[in-house]
């Protein structure tokens, strides 16, 4: 367990007192009359330049049960670092863990929207267009959401697990369904007869795969 401070000095200029004391550069747009490139990330800062923050560093373990093959001591990808403002005077470690526990259903919620609805690429340049898109992904998102709320699966004694929606089957139904290919009734029967079990306390080693970049007109193209 790590329990520290960290301070990060923050500047939106690059003079040589600011490289000296190793302040961290944010580029910002607020140079009155300055044109930038379209290819300089622009930030937004809000505070005075240079800003002296102070930040509080957690580490905890979110798993303690080592396998055969590797000792969980060797193993950071069973502990999570937390980067906060809250002091230990108002949250403990302890509840700083519970926390991130409590906020799981929205990293969940997160991986639904990005891969299971698909809003990983987007296919629109125009600013406007984007929201559109990304807007209509959040529609889609809550109709699968509310959907599936209303689907009854029914559990059976012998089964070994309890079974729940599968939200990647349901929301290719739910598209179906707006692309007029299913009725509201067989929409409710299909996502119902697509269930999975609940694994609870199921784990798995992190996989960390290299991701290319998808081209804008393949995507367009898909």
């Amino acid at each position: 367990t790590l329990d520290t401070f960290i301070d990060p000095c923050i500047t939106t200029s690059q003079k040589k007192e600011d490289k000296d004391n190793n302040r961290i550069f944010i580029q910002t747009g607020s140079k009155q009359g300055k044109t930038n490139s379209p290819k300089t990330s622009i930030g937004r800062w809000d505070f005075p330049s240079p800003y002296q923050m102070r930040l509080r560093v957690v580490r905890f373990m979110i798993n303690n049960k080592p396998d055969k093959y590797w000792r969980i001591e060797d193993n950071p990808e069973n502990y999570e670092t937390i980067i906060t403002s809250l002091t230990p005077e108002e949250f403990s470690t302890e509840d700083i863990k519970e926390l991130y526990h409590t906020r799981w259903g929205i990293e969940t919620s997160f991986r639904e929207l990005k891969y299971s609805n698909g809003l990983v690429h987007l296919h629109a340049k125009n600013e406007d267009s984007v929201l559109q898109e990304v807007y209509a992904h959040f529609i889609m998102y809550n109709f699968c959401s509310r959907i599936s709320t209303k689907v009854i699966i029914k559990q059976k004694t012998k089964n070994e697990y309890t079974y729940q929606v599968n939200f990647n089957v349901a929301i290719q139904l739910c598209k179906e369904f707006f692309s007029h290919k299913l009725t509201g009734d067989v929409l409710l029967q299909k996502i119902n007869q697509n269930s999975e079990p609940i694994r609870a306390g199921r784990q798995d080693r992190r996989k960390f795969r290299a991701k290319a970049f998808v081209s804008f007109l393949y995507r367009v193209a898909a």
